[in-house]
């Protein structure tokens, strides 16, 4: 805590080993508990406020440390067209996300969807140092970019909150397009519908007596 700010990162372990990619989270909160025999344990409240690589490995034991470097996208969107094909991605995970809630079993999507929405906007204006998102202007001709780049990034997060398969996150870590992390995140909302979807006609069928 002393000697690096309160900032740690958490090593992501995947099938072939230990990921390159890593959150970088602020200790937020800790707790100390004296237990049986005097083991000592702690409850550690994490706050992610950014990405890191590793680059290489100094320790292994007792904690493991080593030398990163920051992760961050590649750059800001700067052209019309690609804000408004940013836009539209989102107008489209949004609506599935929407589209998905009204059913019974999945009222929460939306809540997830929303509150990872407001939980990547705060680290994403953590890491950039400011305190809320900058309102951008656009002439008539603009009219489809509704959102600035801020909430596009926002987005490009929050879609993974909502999805079922929550090992997706992981690659979206290592990606640093925007473009490309919100078209993945559209693809893995898609595949939900689609499998839920499949799932009622299914069970719509059996219920009716359809496959008698």
């Amino acid at each position: 805590i002393d000697d690096h700010e309160s900032i740690i990162g958490m090593v992501l372990m995947g099938e072939d080993g230990m990921l390159n990619e890593m959150p970088l989270c602020e200790i937020h909160d800790f707790e100390v508990h004296a237990g049986f025999k005097g083991k000592i344990t702690v409850d550690v409240t994490l706050r992610a406020v950014g990405r890191a690589r590793i680059n290489e490995l100094t320790q292994m034991k007792p904690v493991m440390m080593g030398m990163c470097s920051e992760l961050a996208d590649d750059e800001e969107i700067v052209s019309h067209e690609a804000m408004v094909f940013a836009n539209e991605i989102v107008d489209s995970i949004e609506h599935i996300v929407r589209d998905l809630s009204q059913g019974e079993n999945y009222r929460h999507l939306q809540i997830a969807y929303e509150d990872g929405y407001h939980r990547a906007l705060q680290v994403h204006h953590l890491s950039l140092g400011t305190a809320k998102t900058t309102e951008t202007k656009f002439s008539g001709r603009y009219d489809k970019l509704k959102r600035p780049a801020d909430d596009l990034v926002a987005a490009s997060w929050a879609v993974f909150a909502a999805v079922s398969d929550k090992s997706s996150v992981v690659k979206a870590l290592q990606l640093t397009n925007l473009i490309d992390r919100l078209q993945f995140g559209l693809k893995m909302i898609l595949d939900d519908k689609y499998r839920l979807k499949s799932e009622e006609f299914i069970y719509g069928n059996v219920g009716q007596g359809g496959f008698d």
